[in-house]
This record gives structure tokens, C-alpha cells and sequence, in this order.
């Protein structure tokens, strides 16, 4: 799935930010989306710095659940109902902060 970066007057086109903002936030890592993109990793990483929202910091499920003092069968459990949506990762799923609360 090879997709090019748009361009208008030596800009990346809102759209593209946008498509690159979606793929990032459903997990997929820079070098993904270099792939993707037919861009390095670094300009990747550039226009979503410039463009994206602030980062925040994201947990592995071992360490919310020690943080909330659950076992990670709970969390586990909240995610298949669907009361909470973490982010996947290539092995890992990762909560934020936010979520944490």
C-alpha cells in the first residue's frame, strides 16, 4: 500500500496530514509510515511534529494495571467490552495518562 505525499506550494497538503495523523494514532510506527509514504522516517516524524497534537505518554498494560493495583485481567476485560480503547502497538497495547485517570 504505497501512498504519496501531497504537496501544494511546497507544503504537505491537510489531507495528508490528516491520512498520517489516522495511521499513527492506530499504531503504526514511523518507519511504517516512512514505508507508506515513500518518506524517510525523520520527515515522518518532522510533519508530525509540526502538525499533530501534542504527544502524550503512553503505558503498558502490565504497568496500569500495577499503577491502579488491578490485575492485568481486568484491564483486559474493560478492553473486550470495549469501555476502554487503547492503542495497539506492534506487541504491546498502551494506554495514556488520560485513560489512566
Amino acid at each position: 500500500m504505497q501512498k504519496t505525499v501531497e504537496y501544494i506550494n511546497n507544503r504537505v497538503s491537510p489531507a495528508t496530514v490528516q491520512l498520517l495523523i489516522r495511521e499513527r494514532s492506530k499504531g503504526n510506527s514511523l518507519r511504517q509510515l516512512g514505508r507508506i509514504f515513500n518518506r524517510s522516517h525523520e520527515r515522518i516524524r518532522q510533519v508530525l511534529a509540526k502538525y499533530d497534537l501534542p504527544q502524550v505518554t503512553l503505558l503498558p498494560e502490565t504497568t496500569v494495571a500495577a499503577k491502579l493495583g488491578y490485575l492485568p485481567a481486568w484491564l483486559i476485560q474493560l478492553r473486550k467490552e470495549g469501555i476502554i480503547n487503547p492503542i495497539k502497538s506492534a506487541y504491546y497495547w498502551l494506554y495514556s495518562e488520560e485513560q489512566v485517570r
